[in-house]
């Protein structure tokens, strides 16, 4: 895939996807007791204790899982968001990818998307910031947002508290 600044070749795009789909799906397998092999593989060298041994080899089999999907998750974030920021409409790319992470039942990829997207789906692209600078200030249109009063009652310092030099 080309863009203006951006190249990404399609085996590079593919790996990734990949990774990410293929690394979340067994992710979300989160099975707590051992596999069979798992099992098997104490059983074979001998070990006295074979379910505690495979508990702990499963367990870190897991975290493994989980950072490596973390990892392959971030990378295919980043991605994403610098293709959407090199095309002029990422709205059916924003479709696309929220709908993959739906299927992949992935909720916190699902809102990193909505934060890439989102400033996209807020900013007007006809309008760039640099022509806004341009624009006068017109109070019919242009209406400042409520504020939000903040309260100003501050705790006293308790009298104890007990400097060693004066300021």
């Amino acid at each position: 895939m080309s863009g203006s600044d951006l190249e990404i070749s399609i085996y590079e795009f593919r790996e990734v996807f990949e990774r990410f789909a293929g690394l979340t799906t067994a992710s979300l397998s989160n099975k707590t007791k051992p596999y069979k092999h798992e099992r098997e593989f104490f059983g074979i060298a001998g070990f006295q204790n074979q379910e505690l041994s495979a508990g702990c080899l499963h367990r870190r089999n897991q975290k493994r899982l989980y950072f490596h999907q973390t990892e392959a998750e971030r990378d295919f974030l980043q991605m994403i968001a610098a293709i959407a920021a090199s095309i002029n409409k990422p709205a059916e790319l924003s479709r696309l990818t929220v709908e993959f992470v739906k299927l992949l039942n992935n909720p916190g990829a699902q809102m990193a998307l909505i934060k890439i997207f989102g400033d996209e789906l807020q900013t007007d692209r006809k309008n760039p910031v640099t022509d806004l600078e341009k624009d006068l200030w017109m109070p019919e249109t242009h209406k400042p947002q409520p504020v939000n009063q903040i309260s100003m009652r501050l705790r006293a310092i308790n009298k104890t508290a007990k400097l060693s030099a004066k300021d």
